[in-house]
Parts: structure tokens; C-alpha cells; sequence
């Protein structure tokens, strides 16, 4: 078998027609899987026609399926304006809180959460984080690919008028192909897993949303009709700009958020062997905001130690509520955004309080760092040199500029206005606040050649073995 797209396309459908439609599924799972795991594709393989069309169709062939046989849909005892069509929600992270977010820009409509599970991942969840919002959580209870596809469509068909915002993980075959032309009253894809390959990114007939304006400015290069709903979370107030409010101690309080996936990732150095070395050059504090495992910690406390710096310099909060809020609370000085994988929704929280930030410019494909966000000027580092550079220049005077940078570009670029005005589709809201008009932003550099050996180090030369098990299994 030939290891090319019309290759495998066709396979696929061999496989349909054999009524091995689940191996067909599992198939496309595996070769995203491979695909998003390969470095060599980061930043460049962000969406594929052919394989969004191949779900559709196989869609079509479920939807079919289901009138053929008369399956009906449940009865819905209240009609949901708005479904929110998501493959996993989570306790952390920014994933489920831009969730949350839509729903309370929008609180006169009834929503509801389709949770397909696809993976079929034993995790626990707090439901009543949506609950207390009025929404209802709706999950398959158990079954193979094809029935949560079903289960999908399923759902949908029970509500017609609804709009539905499409927010699946990038291999979740049952959310591309359960949406369908006509089903619902519109479909809008949220294109959240934006770095990587993702199902769904293609498809011309749906609205396609991107949270980030440099990630929507790149699906508009590549042809797709995008639009911009400027992802922001609520306005809690800044801290002072004045210099008198940095370094009160005498000593830099820097801060970072994120859990294990933020860290762990190949890459030529870690957070566990980077924060130290900020520690020891800062003399001062540094808080880490979020779940750590007991490996990121014991193997952080060791690299303390053999740095001479004290751990009790070091405070871990697992948890809260609010990180911006947090960051306020703490009078933190500068916040470190999470490297080799950073968080825009939290970078978004310290710049709404007017935390200074420093993102990082991956050296694989610099937003994977978040290194495009912030306003022209934002402190960015690629190498831990630069972000000791960065740490011997943040004086009381540039921590101030930095603070009143941050807060400006929030209430220009993410306020809560301008997100709540896309998401309702009102057009030309203002921003909040009277803010001055922001220099043009250059690109973060990067080595091309530390690109390539990283891309190398870690390139999954594995996705063969996905097509030699699909033909194995056409031949069958």
C-alpha cells in the first residue's frame, strides 16, 4: 500500500463498504495521532480537505444509517439554543475555562454539552462547575467509535434550531463526522487545538472561529475563511504601574502556571533545571501556580538543592480559583509563562491584572510558547541566557513599563467586551477604555538549526506501521 492520502482515503472506504466502519474510524484516529505527534509537522500540517471530506461522507453514511433503520432521537424536554460539541472537558487548564467563558458571554441562552469521549478516557471531571451555570452535561455511556458517532448525530437530530460550536480534540473522528450540512441551524468550529493537525480545521461550509489573532491571520493565509473571537477572561482590575509597587522586598517574586503537559515535552531544557537558575541570578522568590506531578517536583527540589538555592524560596500552590487574581494577591513581579508548551488564556489572565510577562519563543515553532502574544516589545526568550538577560533587566522602572504595556494590550486586544461582542455576533464592539493605538509587532526569531535538530531529536518515524495495519486489514 503507498503510503500517500488517496491511498489511504481509499482504504478507508474499502473498509466502509466491508461494514468494518469502526476499524475505518480507528484508522484516521491513528494516522492524526501519528501525524500530531510528529515534530516535523508543527505549525505547518494544521488542517487536511481530504481527510475532513472522508469524515463527512462517512457521516453522511451514519446519518443514512440512522433514517434507513428509523433509529429516533431522544426527546429533548427543552430545545438548547447553543451545543457546545466537545470531546473531553477537564479540571485545569484553559481548555474547559474558554468553555465556561462562552457560555456566561451569552447567559440568555439555554446551552448544552455534547461530550463524545472519544478516546474513551477514565477521568474524572467536576460537573458542577456547568451546573452551576444551568447547562447540562450529556456523555456517551460506553461503546466502540461508531456508536459514539451515532450518539452524536443522534443528539444533534434532537435539536434542529440549535447553533452548534464545535470544540473536538484534533483526532476525534465522531464530532467531523457527526456534524452534517442542514442537521443544525449552523456549526461553528472552534479552532482551539490550533498548532497542530486537526480534523474539522478544513471544512468550508462551517463558521471558522480561531481565539488568536496570529493563529486566525495563519488559517487566513492558508485559504480558510476565518473570523476572530478574541479570546478574553473577566477584568478583575490591574495592579499599579508605578515602580514603587515592584520588588517591594527588595528581591524579584516571579511566577509561572501550568500542569505536567505545560513541561514535559522533549525538549533540550526543562523547567526543573531553567527555574533555578532564575532563582539563583534573581536572589529572590518564585511561585508556581497549578498540579505538578511528584517527578516535576522531587526532580525541581533536586536541582535546588545542587544549585545552592532554598527550597523554601520556592512555593507551590496546586490550585485556584483565579490566576490572575492570584498574581495580584502575591504582588508578583513577573510572570513566566510555560515553556516548551505556554498557556495564552493564562498569559491573558496576568496581563488583564497587569502582571509584567515573559513568554517563550519555542525553538520548534515559536507560538508553541505563546511567544506571539502580548503587545510589541513583550519580554521573549528562546534561550535560558535570554530569560537571565531578562531577569538582571526587570528594575522596579521596567517591570512598571512592562505592567502598563500588559494591561493596555489586554483591554485593546482581549477585553471581555470585544469577546462577548463575537461570540453574540455583534460586529465593530468597542474595546474598554480609552487605550493608544500599538506599534506594529515583529515575529519572534528563532535558530533555524536548533529547529531542525529538535524537530530531529524527536521526529516519530512511526506513521508507516499506521498504513501497513490498514492494508492488513482491507485485506482481511
Amino acid at each position: 500500500m503507498n503510503h500517500d492520502l488517496l491511498s489511504f482515503i481509499a482504504a478507508i472506504e474499502t473498509l466502509f463498504a466491508k461494514t468494518e466502519a469502526d476499524s475505518a474510524l480507528a484508522a484516521i484516529r491513528a494516522l492524526v495521532d501519528t501525524v500530531t505527534n510528529d515534530p516535523a509537522t508543527v505549525g505547518s500540517v494544521l488542517s487536511s480537505p481530504g481527510l475532513d471530506e472522508l469524515c463527512q461522507k462517512l457521516g453522511a453514511m451514519s446519518l443514512n444509517y440512522i433514517e434507513s433503520e428509523k433509529i429516533r432521537p431522544p426527546s429533548a424536554d427543552r430545545q438548547a439554543d447553543v451545543i457546545i460539541l466537545a470531546t473531553e472537558l477537564y479540571s485545569v487548564g484553559g481548555h474547559t475555562r474558554v468553555i465556561e467563558d462562552i457560555i456566561r458571554a451569552q447567559p440568555d441562552k439555554h446551552h448544552l454539552i455534547l461530550m463524545t469521549n472519544f478516546f474513551s478516557h477514565d477521568y474524572q471531571f467536576d460537573l458542577e462547575r456547568f451546573t452551576r451555570l444551568g447547562v447540562e452535561v450529556s456523555t456517551p455511556e460506553s461503546g466502540d467509535y461508531v456508536s459514539r458517532l451515532v450518539w452524536t448525530q443522534l443528539q444533534l437530530c434532537s435539536h434542529p434550531d440549535a447553533q452548534i460550536l464545535v470544540f473536538n480534540h484534533h483526532a476525534d473522528v465522531a464530532a467531523i463526522a457527526g456534524i452534517q450540512p442542514g442537521l443544525n441551524r449552523e456549526v461553528v468550529f472552534c479552532h482551539h487545538a490550533d498548532h497542530h493537525l486537526c480534523l474539522g480545521a478544513a471544512l468550508d461550509w462551517v463558521r471558522h472561529v480561531d481565539l488568536y489573532e496570529d493563529f486566525c491571520n495563519t488559517c487566513r493565509a492558508a485559504g480558510i475563511k476565518a473570523e476572530l473571537w478574541p479570546l478574553s477572561v473577566p477584568d478583575i482590575g490591574a495592579r499599579p504601574h508605578d515602580p514603587a509597587s515592584f520588588r517591594r522586598t527588595g528581591s524579584l517574586l516571579t511566577a509561572c502556571s501550568g500542569h505536567d503537559a505545560k513541561f514535559m515535552a522533549p525538549y533540550p531544557f526543562h523547567y526543573w533545571t531553567v527555574l533555578p537558575q532564575v532563582l539563583r541570578r534573581s536572589g529572590g522568590r518564585h511561585l508556581h501556580i497549578g498540579p505538578l506531578s511528584d517527578d516535576i517536583l522531587n526532580a525541581l527540589r533536586a536541582e535546588l538543592a545542587a544549585q545552592g538555592v532554598s527550597e523554601e524560596r520556592f512555593t507551590h500552590i496546586p490550585w485556584v480559583e483565579n490566576l490572575g487574581a492570584t498574581l495580584k494577591e502575591h504582588d508578583v513581579d513577573l510572570y513566566i509563562g510555560s515553556f516548551p508548551l505556554g498557556g495564552g488564556r493564562a498569559i491573558i489572565e496576568a496581563m488583564g491584572a497587569g502582571t509584567p510577562i515573559v513568554t517563550h519563543a519555542n525553538n520548534m515553532h515559536p507560538p508553541l510558547g505563546s511567544a506571539t502574544l502580548g503587545p510589541p516589545g513583550t519580554w521573549c526568550w528562546s534561550s535560558p541566557n535570554e530569560l537571565l538577560s531578562i531577569i538582571d533587566s526587570a528594575s522596579p522602572e521596567a517591570l512598571a513599563r512592562h505592567s502598563q504595556r500588559a494591561r493596555e494590550h489586554y483591554l485593546r486586544t482581549h477585553s471581555p467586551a470585544g469577546f462577548e461582542a463575537a461570540v453574540r455576533g455583534v460586529r465593530n464592539a468597542p474595546t474598554t477604555g480609552a487605550v493608544a493605538p500599538e506599534e506594529n509587532s515583529e515575529s519572534p526569531k528563532v535558530d533555524p538549526l536548533a529547529a531542525y535538530l529538535l524537530r530531529a531529536q524527536v521526529r516519530n518515524e512511526t506513521f508507516p506501521i499506521v498504513f501497513d495495519l490498514l492494508a492488513e486489514a482491507a485485506q482481511q
